[in-house]
């Protein structure tokens, strides 16, 4: 599988300082075809997702263990804890010294059916110290139920709720999950944002983190290089951020202070 996907690597901005927190590793084709949404809906459908998941993740790994400020957020399908379960832990098991950099999104593209073995996926992660959100709330097959069940660190909006928000002016279904994320100690990300507009209603509504085109669009290389590490043995405690390559950011996230 490591040689038909790669990751590309988007950054996911703190909106309050303007720095990058972490990025998320996108799988994309090798060819550049751009099939890669088709390839992962065939993976779900045909049951070869863990072996896109797997690749993804441990190129991520790769990243992480070579650069020590580096925090990098990869995708799991609900097929993947479900039936690959192992395989997909042992491999962050050979790379425990990275794992504290690392975020795993349990996607909502399935329907969990065994929660039991969900709920030891996400303990076995714990107990690494690898950090856990859920994407795309609000869309997917996950409750706020089983969320709340789960209590991730990152909560991902679905698209809908900003293009809802964006088109209707109507924020109570924005201000809902809000809440929700707020009463399990749940910090949400926006994702999708292209656009000024979604920008300021990130802000107008304390959404903490945001990601989209209007931030990057993704890289081969996680913006890598030593300009990570710079502040290593500084009190960065193996997590550094740099400056959003937009003052755009900067500028707003300063005037809302």
């Amino acid at each position: 599988m490591h040689r038909i996907v790669k990751a590309i690597f988007q950054p996911i901005v703190d909106i309050k300082t303007g720095k990058v927190s972490h990025f998320e590793a996108l799988s994309r084709m090798r060819d550049g075809s751009g099939r890669h949404g088709k390839l992962i809906d065939m993976g779900e459908a045909f049951g070869y997702i863990p072996l896109i998941d797997e690749a993804i993740a441990g190129e991520s790994l790769l990243y992480l263990s070579e650069r020590p400020c580096l925090r990098i957020a990869v995708n799991v399908s609900v097929q993947t804890v479900e039936h690959s379960l192992n395989n997909f832990l042992a491999l962050l098991f050979r790379h425990m010294e990275c794992t504290g950099r690392l975020v795993v999104e349990i996607t909502e593209t399935l329907n969990i059916r065994n929660f039991q073995r969900v709920d030891s996926f996400v303990r076995a992660l714990r107990l690494l110290g690898v950090r856990l959100a859920i994407d795309d709330f609000g869309d997917g097959f996950f409750t706020a139920d089983l969320v709340n069940k789960l209590r991730p660190d990152y909560l991902k909006l679905a698209e809908s709720v900003f293009a809802d928000l964006e088109k209707t002016g109507d924020p109570r279904h924005l201000l809902e999950v809000k809440k929700f994320a707020d009463s399990i100690d749940t910090v949400l990300i926006a994702e999708h944002i292209d656009t000024d507009r979604k920008l300021a209603l990130m802000q107008e509504f304390g959404v903490r983190y945001g990601q989209g085109f209007l931030f990057g669009r993704g890289d081969d290389v996680p913006d890598g290089g030593d300009a990570w590490c710079k502040n290593v043995g500084q009190g960065c405690n193996g997590v550094c951020a740099r400056e959003v390559n937009t003052a755009k950011v900067v500028q707003m996230a300063t005037a809302s202070r």
